[in-house]
């Protein structure tokens, strides 16, 4: 019974020191969930027309015809891209449904298959299109081998241009393009795989009301491909609830720093710039302390990071994270713990053997008798002493 209550104790002790070896390991990773979140994402709105053919597209889009204005066309999906066909007189025009911006980035790779006039556009403007407020174009036209980019505030026709530039360029068909636009207040800028095409300040671009992104698809018989068109937020994450001093960094998954920004003075939050950074962008995040050296925090891998994300960082109350020796340290104390608990309780719990009693065997019959008789009572030989 004793040696019962003994191991029991043992089993127990081993038991408690298991557990708090495993409380203080296993919930750094929901720690972590604790700490550090996304209070809001940047995405508006993705679409990498992934089904194979048909009408179904990733996000609703609003195809639109309206023959006044010439505006009639064919969007399917095919490959898991988004073609395009406009009909003879006609530009072919559609946007996703209600996504309305202001200050945002878009982007989207174009491959044009038949060119004779305009090639691929974005529109960016409100409806009707005879009476909007503002219009802002970034297009390719094919007559004259140009970029364009046209910001009106007077409806058309004919629109009167407050920004109209263009610039030498050649879109030749069956390639693949980037076109990405990003606009901030009264700042539009324009790339084609990533390289600045234009870069313009127009006061009519701050004044406007949120409005639609209308990709035209081509003009007059003309066709080609969209696909993975991304509309976000802006070209900057901000982690908010940090002090004076802190330094953020966004790391990705190759463990290379691709963006830094420390906390100003007075200041509760710091903006990284991810403008080179292609969406959705896989990474993690580390924050320091004010003296922007002692690791405070690593977070967990993002797999959906976008610009204009909005991070919130919390101070954590225990260590966020265990130095690598110190790992192996605890993992060898857990195994030595196990094993003394072993051999202890082996040791309480095993039963001793008693020592047998001496014996005397008959010389007549050769039976085993105890020493202290003084004759067999099986044959009923005399013992010696």
């Amino acid at each position: 019974m004793k040696s019962k209550v003994i191991t029991g104790i043992i089993l127990t002790v081993l038991l408690i020191g298991m557990l708090t070896l495993a409380f203080n390991i296993q919930p750094l990773r929901s720690v972590e969930n604790l700490c550090f979140k996304k209070a809001s994402s940047g995405k508006i709105a993705y679409d990498t027309f992934s089904a194979s053919n048909g009408t179904a597209t990733d996000i609703p889009w609003i195809i639109m015809e309206d023959s006044e204005l010439g505006i009639a066309g064919n969007w399917t999906v095919e490959n898991g891209t988004f073609k395009s066909v406009s009909l003879s007189s006609c530009t072919a025009e559609a946007y996703p449904r209600d996504v309305n911006v202001i200050d945002f980035v878009w982007e989207a790779k174009v491959k044009p298959m038949h060119l004779t006039g305009e090639g691929p556009e974005i529109d960016i403007g409100d409806l009707p299109i005879n009476a909007c407020s503002l219009e802002a174009v970034f297009d390719y036209f094919n007559s004259i081998n140009v970029l364009r980019i046209m910001i009106s505030s007077s409806p058309p026709p004919p629109p009167t241009h407050s920004t109209y530039q263009m610039a030498s360029f050649v879109m030749n068909e069956g390639v693949w393009y980037t076109m990405k636009v990003a606009v901030s207040g009264s700042n539009m800028k324009c790339f084609v795989d990533n390289v600045l095409k234009f870069d313009v300040i127009d006061s009519n671009l701050g004044t406007a009301p949120p409005r639609m992104l209308r990709h035209q698809g081509y003009y007059d018989g003309e066709w080609g491909y969209w696909d993975d068109v991304k509309i976000w937020k802006s070209n900057t994450i901000t982690v908010i609830n940090l002090a004076q001093g802190q330094k953020v960094e966004l790391i990705n998954t190759s463990d290379n720093l691709v963006s830094s920004a420390t906390v100003g003075v007075g200041e509760n939050n710091t903006t990284l710039d991810v403008s080179p950074l292609s969406f959705p962008f896989e990474g993690y995040f580390k924050i320091y302390a004010s003296d922007g050296n002692s690791l405070l925090y690593t977070s967990a891998i993002y797999d959906d990071i976008w610009g204009g994300d909005e991070y919130q960082f919390s101070t954590p109350s225990q260590p966020l994270t265990i130095d690598p020796f110190l790992s192996i340290l605890i993992v060898g104390l857990v195994v030595i713990i196990v094993v003394v608990a072993i051999l202890l309780a082996y040791a309480v719990t095993r039963k001793k053997k008693r020592p047998s009693a001496p014996t005397r065997i008959c010389p007549q019959c050769g039976r085993e008798l105890p020493p202290n008789f003084k004759f067999c009572p099986y044959c009923g030989k005399t013992l010696g002493e």
